[in-house]
């Protein structure tokens, strides 16, 4: 099975490293300085075990590679637009695109585009980053995702790309991935928009009352947004974020912490402006969410140049 990385940063690039070890055939789509030291040197991967370098086929331009069995899609979700129209070379009458990107109505431009028999929409709990052109740093212990069709359906088709990515990845077919994905969304929306007003560690913050009560509390205005839209929310998934959340290291930075530091554009639209919009449209309020979402506004496009 032929599979192209779409987006090879962090994620991407850990996911495509991990790929090629297994003896997939893998072409990982990137760009700039990035792209050029991974063409020299192949892809350098930094683990907190230790450390490994893997040869890879890398590219700029998808119309080099052509169709394939699988892609991956791992771009930011301010780009998935760019990336839609530019992969199209990408995918034939049989391909299956895995999109792994923070939110919950992430997918809906690809679905759109390619069809909901094409795409698949899906969540990575991979914490990894470029530590410098060529070199990724992987933070988390794990490298799960999860993926699954829009209407829960188990198909020959996604069978065949979980067997693809099982021997390599910690791979899971959802039959509700909306489930799956508000499970997640309900913590990290707030808590990345939190990390990013307060411009502290998160998991300090947590450690008093006021910063816990907080992020609690824009926990379950999503929550109750999930639920109204007629999303299944494990009635512990607040609880198990907070236990993540106290699970990480002491001064963990969510990545809307580290975007805003650098002066990169946030994910805001897709977190707290997915929170704030789908809210309003189910009729639940969201206050603590409306705020955080207008604190960052004036940093959502990053810093002028």
């Amino acid at each position: 099975m032929r599979i192209a990385v779409m987006g090879a940063g962090g994620v991407g690039g850990r996911l495509g490293a991990r790929l090629i070890q297994a003896g997939a055939d893998v072409t990982l789509v990137a760009r700039g300085e990035h792209l050029q030291a991974m063409q020299r040197r192949g892809l350098r991967l930094n683990q907190a075990n230790g450390h490994l370098t893997v040869p890879v086929n890398a590219t700029d331009d998808p119309s080099k590679i052509g169709p394939v069995d699988l892609v991956l899609l791992t771009v930011k979700t301010y780009q998935i637009a760019d990336a839609a129209n530019s992969m199209e070379p990408l995918v034939g009458p049989e391909t299956q695109v895995i999109t792994l990107q923070n939110g919950v109505d992430s997918a809906s431009v690809l679905l759109e585009k390619f069809g909901p028999d094409r795409v698949l929409p899906g969540t990575s709990y991979t914490i990894a980053s470029i530590e410098s052109p060529g070199v990724i740093r992987q933070q988390s212990k794990t490298m799960r995702i999860v993926f699954g069709r829009e209407d829960g359906q188990i198909t020959p088709e996604t069978k065949a790309a979980l067997d693809c990515l099982t021997p390599a990845i910690d791979a899971e077919l959802s039959t509700d991935i909306a489930s799956v994905l508000w499970s997640k969304f309900l913590l990290t929306a707030p808590g990345n928009a939190i990390n990013a007003t307060s411009r502290f560690p998160i998991t300090r913050l947590i450690q008093t009352d006021e910063g816990r009560d907080l992020l609690i509390g824009a926990m379950e205005e999503v929550a109750a947004v999930g639920v109204a839209a007629g999303v299944n929310i494990d009635p512990d998934a607040i609880q198990k974020g907070l236990s993540f959340m106290e699970s990480l290291p002491q001064d963990q930075r969510m990545s809307m912490l580290t975007d805003i530091e650098a002066g990169r554009p946030l994910e805001l639209e897709a977190q707290s402006g997915a929170v704030v919009r789908i809210g309003r449209r189910v009729g639940v309020p969201t206050p603590i969410n409306d705020s955080l979402y207008a604190l960052l506004q004036p940093h959502k496009d990053g810093r002028p140049t």
